[in-house]
């Protein structure tokens, strides 16, 4: 890795820890699409990946229209190279629905690399 990725992932990583502490403190949820904007979206972005170019990153892909959608499908020359399936924040991961759910599109689209997250794990 780059150092300055490494930096800028090491930095995103600090914020996020931050935010989950301050959302553990306060005992609360803050839903699927909350944790994708302020936990997921920071890290991916500091990877490199930039979430405005459809090029790189499709939110709700589908493979086919009928197809449910992965949260986020990071992709290489325009094929989905990683899929990123999130969950709220506290969320079982160990859940072999999630696990499950993310297979499936994986397996569809030939997808080798999956990441089922919540954000912290």
């Amino acid at each position: 890795m780059e150092g300055d990725t490494r930096e800028r992932l090491e930095e995103a990583v600090g914020h996020v820890r931050e935010r989950i502490a301050k959302i553990e403190a306060r005992k609360g949820t803050i839903g699927e699409e909350n944790t994708k904007a302020v936990l997921i979206e920071p890290v991916i972005e500091a990877l490199g990946w930039d979430l405005r170019d459809l090029e790189q990153v499709i939110r709700e892909y589908r493979a086919k229209p009928q197809d449910n959608p992965v949260d986020y499908a990071l992709l290489l020359r325009r094929s989905p190279l990683l899929f990123i399936e999130a969950k709220d924040l506290g969320s079982n991961l160990t859940d072999r629905r999630w696990v499950s759910q993310i297979m499936g599109y994986a397996t569809v689209v030939g997808v080798e690399w999956c990441v089922l997250t919540d954000g912290d794990e």
